[in-house]
């Protein structure tokens, strides 16, 4: 049986929640139209906001669109490729069977940073395989250009063996190997982040270095950072907690048609609606 390897593929992508509700459970409840890309081997289907209609975003959709079914298609044909034997006489059996992905896709913006985050819930199932993991992209909100690790300290290499330290640390009583090729990745280039102003919130798949039912979330406050000399421009609050509020959790953008601040129920907002009540 030709398998994924599971570990493999996650390791490749950032693999992030932030702070409120559970991503994946988030974008399946949104409003979504459908968009169906088939490939000589594949077959993609896209869950996607209707933002993605307006002109500001149509672009943007678009290159997430040609992204995952192009790598999936790619990923795909390597994989059988490499792993089947060419004189096997039953080599047709694999190409010709079906190999889909769903992916469900929502915007978020996290206005006190100017970041635009793009999030994806990914399925992936061929040959009785199913290989499922969530995705985040943190970009500039002016430019949309992708913010890297790397960009956020002048320490960099200092931060990403602080972050893999204090994941091992989170999650070594449960004894999982993956854990071990987890975290030498980590220690390599931090990929699965969410970026917060008060610091970066970790997003580990699902049953990889733990039981199903635990909580795979790690955030690490900004202050456990501070020796890797961290950005300002990126992390606001840092040394400034007891002056500013704290920061609210970044923002999804509405996902039904010409509504686009409908859900804003940040701590942001209600502050604004508390003092126009106590002017009145």
């Amino acid at each position: 049986m030709l398998k994924f390897n599971s570990l493999s593929i996650l390791l490749l992508f950032p693999i992030v929640s932030y702070s409120a509700p559970d991503v994946d459970d988030f974008l399946k409840r949104q409003k979504t139209y459908e968009v169906v890309v088939d490939h000589t081997y594949t077959k993609s289907i896209f869950h996607l906001p209707y933002k993605c209609k307006e002109k500001a975003f149509n672009h943007l959709c678009s290159f997430y669109i040609n992204y995952y079914s192009s790598d999936f298609d790619n990923r795909f044909t390597e994989y059988i490729t490499d792993k089947l034997d060419v004189n096997d006489e039953n080599v047709e059996i694999y190409f010709s069977s079906d190999a889909t992905q769903e992916i469900y896709l929502n915007f978020a913006n996290i206005k006190p940073i100017k970041i635009f985050s793009t999030y994806a819930s990914v399925t992936q199932n061929f040959h009785g395989e199913t290989v499922s993991f969530t995705q985040v992209f943190n970009s500039n909100s002016e430019n949309f250009h992708i913010v890297d690790f790397n960009d956020l300290f002048e320490k960099p290499q200092y931060a990403a063996t602080i972050c893999s330290n204090i994941i091992y640390d989170t999650f070594k009583k449960y004894g999982s190997m993956n854990l071990y090729k987890l975290t030498a990745m980590y220690e390599v280039q931090p990929r699965n982040y969410m970026l917060l102003p008060d610091g970066l919130m970790f997003y580990i798949s699902k049953g990889l270095v733990a039981p199903d039912e635990v909580d795979s979330r790690v955030f690490i406050s900004i202050d456990k950072l501070s020796l890797a000399n961290p950005l300002e421009k990126y992390f606001p609050f840092l040394n400034k907690k007891n002056t500013l509020p704290p920061p609210s959790p970044p923002t999804p953008l509405n996902s039904e048609p010409g509504n686009m601040n409908a859900n804003d129920d940040s701590a942001e907002s209600k502050a604004r609606n508390s003092k126009k009540k106590a002017q009145i």
